[in-house]
């Protein structure tokens, strides 16, 4: 058994997918197996996949026979994995150096738990490269083994699929799997530290995270945005199954709301017909996922004027609050 699956679902990324495998395959690192998983590209990018899969016996292509999305092409991965852990890794983006052997140091070291999570920095055109702002819980974390659900506080900072190494016999046990549409990463971030009894955090960089001007589809105007609130159902239905405190739940509330006022603030995701209907979805969600106790419901105060806009169908303020705080905070 390999120590790492590396599954990299690909659509249409022919003009950054070789430095993206080469990042992998460059690492100090070498126990290991790359599942790259065609999503029925329009580009060359089957291609270049079939012509490193021929030079490199670490790699196995999969070509899917239909697009299904960037979930269930990931769940096609983990399904044909292997190894004890297992990385995701996203076709325009990149490992940083030595991310792979200082990964599975760690995970050794601490007894192999159920998940690790780490750090990425945003890498945009121009060439500058930042960390998230973020990071310091991940930093607090460092050095112990803990329960994600009883620190809330690891909910924030990890909310992709691929800033974490999850033991694939876990989610093997859990039979925990991408959900379909957009925003798939919600879900399955909260299903995997809901039920993950051991983890461990890190922050240092493994995940260079590619910041694209065009293509990307979560910058692409479509209907498919309206998937957030499906994978919010999800979300509180795992919440509710799992009877967590309810500092837990207003932290995902909050998320939730700050979520939906990004997509809506976000120009290219919504087209203008469908912007007032999503508010007023967002508004049903406010009102229907509220945390009941007003002990909860006073924490985080900005969020809380947003969501009680929403729920009283402001739209007209809250787009003039969510204008100005937009200002407030690209300016600071």
């Amino acid at each position: 058994m390999v120590f790492f699956s590396i599954v990299v679902p690909i659509h249409d990324v022919e003009q950054f997918l070789p430095e993206c495998l080469d990042s992998i395959l460059n690492q100090n690192f070498n126990d290991m197996e790359i599942i790259a998983v065609d999503d029925q590209s329009t580009d060359n990018s089957g291609a270049i996949l079939d012509q490193y899969a021929a030079r490199d016996t670490r790699i196995s292509a999969i070509h899917l026979p239909e697009n299904v999305g960037l979930g269930l092409a990931r769940n096609a991965g983990l399904d044909a994995a292997t190894g004890e852990y297992v990385l995701f890794l996203d076709s325009d983006d990149l490992f940083a150096p030595n991310a792979l052997i200082e990964t599975a140091q760690r995970l050794t070291r601490s007894d192999k738990p159920a998940v690790m999570a780490f750090n990425y920095s945003r890498m945009w055109p121009d060439g500058r490269v930042a960390h998230p702002s973020d990071s310091s819980v991940l930093h607090k974390l460092s050095g112990t083994t803990f329960v994600p659900r009883y620190e809330p506080a690891v909910f924030i900072p990890v909310g992709f699929a691929w800033n974490k190494a999850y033991k694939r016999e876990f989610l093997t046990a859990h039979r925990i799997k991408f959900r379909a549409g957009f925003y798939e990463d919600i879900s399955w971030t909260y299903e995997v530290l809901l039920k993950a009894q051991t983890a461990i955090a890190r922050d240092w960089v493994v995940v260079l995270y590619r910041q694209r001007k065009s293509g990307s589809i979560l910058a692409s105007t479509s209907g498919k945005h309206f998937d957030v609130f499906a994978q919010y159902d999800a979300v509180f239905d795992l919440l509710d199954e799992q009877s967590v405190s309810p500092a837990l739940r207003k932290l995902a509330y909050d998320k939730m709301i700050n979520h939906f006022v990004a997509i809506w603030q976000h120009k290219g995701r919504l087209a203008k017909s469908d912007r007032k209907r999503f508010l007023r979805l967002a508004s049903e969600y406010a009102t229907k996922y509220r945390p009941e106790k007003e002990d909860d419901v006073k924490q985080n105060l900005p969020t809380n004027f947003r969501s009680s806009l929403l729920r009283s169908h402001w739209f007209a303020l809250f787009r003039t609050y969510s204008w100005l705080d937009n200002k407030r905070t690209s300016s600071s």
